[in-house]
């Protein structure tokens, strides 16, 4: 959608927590439309900086899911209720 893949990914986080979807990891990667080893990279250094926060899928140990943290998830509400 957008040229940077960061953005794309909280975008595709911000929709799936007014949805109250879980995004696993791995959708993450293929809704960001970048080479998986760049998305995965994108995702570590987010979840470093505390943007996202990854919790670990209780009934399969392989998969993981992805969300906003807190403070996140407020700054782009307030980004979007500017923008509108």
């Amino acid at each position: 959608m957008f040229v940077e893949p960061r953005w794309d990914m909280l975008l595709d986080l911000y929709v799936a927590r007014l949805k109250e979807l879980k995004i696993s990891v791995s959708s993450l990667c293929v809704a960001a439309n970048i080479p998986t080893t760049t998305a995965l990279r994108h995702i570590a250094e987010l979840v470093q900086h505390g943007e996202i926060k990854r919790t670990p899928d209780p009934t399969d140990q392989r998969r993981a899911f992805l969300d906003l943290s807190d403070h996140t998830f407020a700054r782009m509400n307030d980004w979007i209720d500017h923008c509108l």
